[in-house]
């Protein structure tokens, strides 16, 4: 779309004997690069929240991570799925898991998914439903410091004052304590696709001994973080300045795409479903409605029957076979969209440089 003041620049012109042809389009866009990185910074903001909110409301994601991890545990040669890595990598396996690291055997994960997924922890919230305790701390939970910090007050809350120093104070002193380089390690996974023949080593040893040439994402200004935690006074410049920092580092978690993922596991965890359904349906009780958001229920009696060890074998051959021709066929969709949207944010910085 032009610029909001496109038509009546254009009447003003054409009123003067201009030609429409000769009428530069985008005139006011072009010539404010601020608005048009706060338009984007705005865009990046809601949709990363509203992605998260959409995965979180459906339970797909978390659902079918610990149905993958299953699998990683159970079958040695079971592909990578790089997209699904990266965003345990993003959100940590505590939050995934609520474990310190991810369950490894039957009864772990079906103890792991009822903590995650709060099934077995409800208590009645007042109005006579009963739901899971603590329900903020369950699901995928803003990766980003910068949309924590700045994301109601700057897509809604307009009559708020920002109170600059405290944010950027946070911002500074996350930086300053190497948490960009703990939370955001999947930036690792923006390399170059892992070869087949590696589709067995886990994501964490690609961390180690492993450079790409990203530098938008991997942009970081020590000094500026030095002169804040000596004289905590910076120019309104410089706080710009850190901020544009931080979100190019965090590049990564605001731009990965939640609604393409959460889509993706929720028509897997269909697939799962109707193969299983006849033996859910049973433990369950009852069909479960895909349309009313039941399906993350199945996860839960497919791990209750791995526990069993006459049928285990059998389930997991089941549940691979369902899987494993999504992951080989769009294993790492999001992480090569994403790679290719931040190498053209790199090219443009280049062109304009």
């Amino acid at each position: 779309m032009d610029d909001f003041a496109a038509e009546a620049r254009r009447r003003l012109h054409t009123d003067h004997g201009i030609s429409p042809d000769e009428i530069e389009g985008f005139y006011y866009l072009r010539r404010n690069p601020i608005l048009c990185g706060l338009m984007i910074f705005r865009f990046s903001l809601t949709l990363n929240e509203i992605g998260l909110g959409t995965a979180n409301q459906w339970g797909a994601v978390i659902a079918v991570a610990h149905l993958y991890n299953a699998l990683r545990h159970e079958m040695n040669d079971f592909p990578q799925w790089m997209d699904m890595e990266a965003l345990m990598l993003i959100h940590t396996t505590q939050r995934i898991f609520w474990r310190d690291v991810p369950p490894s055997e039957a009864r772990q994960y079906s103890l792991a998914y009822e903590r995650a997924t709060g099934v077995s922890e409800f208590s009645s919230n007042g109005n006579g439903m009963r739901v899971p305790k603590k329900m903020e701390q369950r699901g995928l939970a803003q990766a980003s410091i910068v949309s924590w910090q700045y994301h109601n007050r700057f897509c809604f809350a307009h009559d708020k004052p920002i109170r600059t120093l405290p944010e950027i104070e946070k911002i500074l002193n996350s930086t300053a304590d190497d948490e960009v380089e703990k939370v955001l390690k999947g930036i690792q996974l923006l390399g170059p696709v892992m070869p087949e023949s590696s589709a067995s080593e886990s994501a964490t040893d690609l961390l180690h001994g492993t450079k790409f040439d990203l530098p938008l994402v991997q942009y970081s200004d020590r000094s500026l973080t030095a002169q804040f935690q000596k004289t905590h006074a910076l120019t309104n410049i410089q706080l710009l300045q850190a901020l544009c920092t931080r979100t190019a580092q965090e590049s990564y978690t605001l731009n990965f795409d939640y609604f393409s993922f959460h889509m993706r596991c929720l028509d897997l965890l269909k697939d799962i479903y109707h193969e299983f359904e006849e033996e859910v349906d049973e433990l369950n009780g009852v069909k479960l409605e895909c349309e009313y958001g039941e399906l993350p229920v199945a996860p839960r009696w497919i791990f209750q029957m791995m526990e069993d060890e006459e049928k285990r074998k059998d389930v997991v051959a089941r549940l691979a076979t369902v899987v494993e021709e999504v992951v080989r066929e769009e294993g790492s969709k999001e992480v090569i969209t994403l790679k290719q949207f931040l190498d053209s944010r790199v090219a443009q910085q280049q062109k304009l440089e």
